[in-house]
């Protein structure tokens, strides 16, 4: 529909499109799906990269991250982590189901000695990649990198989701996620 359209409708109304009929489908349930390995998702981002070169009028080979960047979409691999993001926003402002209401315990509940990352939330030790992919091992593993990053939590939820975008798009979530993973 999107290559259709791309000749009757401006760019503005193309990234409408993408956002009433595609990204529904990249966000709904994410939290559950979208934490795997990358080679799972390589299909559907394939197509989401054929999306943004025909909005932008651009050929099959042509590089897609000057265009995510131009259009301001976040890629499918990131969506994840906007989400997760989004989440431990809820649960910090305690807007979660009861269920998860000690689901992710304080550094600060676990010891009381003094250690370089005394503050966040406690990232269990997990063996395995399919245990990195569990929510009680990212949710705080993202909350963490936001609150290394300076993002006040105790703003706004547009303030914050704003933030998280921006670091998202800049690319500074990717190379705290990098930082803390090499020691853990």
């Amino acid at each position: 529909m999107i290559l259709k359209a791309r000749k009757l409708l401006n760019h503005d109304a193309l990234i409408t499109l993408y956002y009433s009929f595609i990204y529904p489908y990249l966000t709904y349930c994410n939290h559950v799906w979208g934490s795997t390995y990358e080679s799972s998702l390589e299909k559907l981002f394939r197509l989401q990269k054929k999306i943004v070169r025909i909005i932008c009028h651009k050929g099959p080979s042509e590089h897609t991250d000057p265009l995510f960047k131009e259009l301001r979409l976040i890629k499918l691999y990131d969506i994840n982590t906007y989400l997760m993001g989004r989440f431990m926003y809820r649960y910090h402002i305690c807007q979660v189901p009861e269920s998860f209401g000690s689901y992710f315990p304080l550094i600060n509940d676990i010891h009381s000695h003094d250690t370089r990352q005394n503050e966040g939330l406690y990232v269990h030790q997990v063996k395995t990649n399919l245990g990195k992919m569990s929510l009680k091992y990212r949710g705080p593993f993202i909350w963490n990198c936001l609150l290394h990053l300076k993002i006040n939590p105790d703003s706004s939820e547009a303030s914050f989701i704003k933030s998280l975008k921006i670091s998202i798009h800049n690319g500074s979530l990717e190379i705290c996620r990098m930082k803390f993973s090499l020691r853990t």
